[in-house]
């Protein structure tokens, strides 16, 4: 890897998901930051600033469809999520929005589905951008 992704504490993750419930040993973190790496190249992306692991956690932790026992292997499914759907809106979307959209599809229609999350995802992308497009023609 070109830049690798800056490491993160366990304790950092852990925290986020505390008040939930919701735990990461030292082990889970650096399989999920292996897992972010391999996002990364798998999507030819690359990583300037920091891991986009917290803001996931922190995105998600709150969930009511997260569950102790699969949160680490959740997060990780998101993080190649995210990397997949950066490259797929072709950063049409901002890191922030792309979250909010993600947690906004995983709590309302995919209802903690992930098989469904990207479906729901890119057909939201996709109406805002017809949106979009025929306000501009007007």
């Amino acid at each position: 890897m070109l830049f690798p992704v800056p490491k993160i504490e366990s304790s950092a993750l852990s925290e986020t998901g505390a008040p939930f419930g919701l735990t990461l040993s030292p082990a889970q973190t650096a399989a999920l930051q292996k897992t972010e790496e391999q996002s990364l190249e798998r999507t030819g992306r690359v990583c300037f600033g920091a891991s986009i692991l917290p803001r996931l956690a922190a995105a998600f932790a709150g969930s009511p469809h997260i569950q102790p026992c699969d949160w680490a292997d959740t997060l990780g499914e998101m993080t190649e999520l995210f990397y997949a759907l950066k490259s797929d809106t072709e950063d049409r979307l901002s890191d922030d929005e792309l979250i909010a959209r993600m947690v906004r599809a995983f709590d309302g229609p995919a209802q903690g589905a992930l098989s469904l999350l990207a479906d729901c995802i890119l057909d939201e992308s996709l109406l805002t951008e017809n949106v979009q497009e025929e306000d501009d023609e007007a």
